[in-house]
């Protein structure tokens, strides 16, 4: 069997709604000769198209430091200055 027709026979069992067992027997195809094929097949489904390129891309990055921090509560969310917000969360926790 050649890889072309491997692919049609896993293809076509796919849509079939057979298991492999039944769409083995049904086309002459060995039951474990099909399992390994379907099993090649779907690994390669699960990795996806090949990428063009093998480099890997590089973004541009931007970081930036900002003197805010956000403290977000049940019912309220508070923008201060760490030490400010560490200030909340002493006085809440005296709660």
């Amino acid at each position: 069997m050649t890889p072309a027709q491997r692919r049609q026979h896993y293809d076509a069992w796919r849509v079939s709604g057979m298991s492999r067992t039944a769409y083995a027997r049904q086309h002459g195809i060995n039951n474990k000769t099909f399992w390994h094929l379907c099993r090649a097949f779907s690994a390669d489904d699960a990795r996806g198209p090949a990428p063009a390129d093998n480099r890997p891309a590089i973004l541009p990055v931007t970081l930036s430091v900002s003197d805010t921090a956000t403290l977000k509560l049940q019912c309220a969310c508070v923008t201060a200055s760490p030490a400010g917000i560490a200030a909340i969360i002493r006085e809440l926790n005296l709660c």
